[in-house]
């Protein structure tokens, strides 16, 4: 199975996170992981990945903790205004 595969099986990596003893694992996903080298990232990509951690890390919350992407290299407001979402969404 590869990275991409891996990495969007929750319930793979749920039963591997319980095999190996981890109490709580921190789930993230870098907008390099999903776009082409170098290339942007649409705002609402990234605002869609966050929502959906949201949604997941919310069904689990005694283990799974979420770190929320921006795109650190878009010159704008909304990275920021992303990351304050997020807080005060937690």
């Amino acid at each position: 199975m590869g990275l991409a595969s891996r990495i969007a099986d929750l319930e793979g990596l749920r039963r591997d996170q319980q095999e190996a003893g981890v109490d709580v694992r921190v789930l993230g996903a870098p907008p390099a992981l999903v776009t082409p080298s170098g290339e942007p990232i649409a705002p609402s990509m990234v605002r869609a990945m966050n929502d959906h951690l949201a949604e997941v890390v919310t069904r689990h919350p005694d283990t799974l903790a979420g770190l929320a992407t921006i795109d650190a290299f878009v010159v704008t407001w909304l990275p920021a205004r992303s990351s304050v979402r997020w807080v005060s969404s937690g």
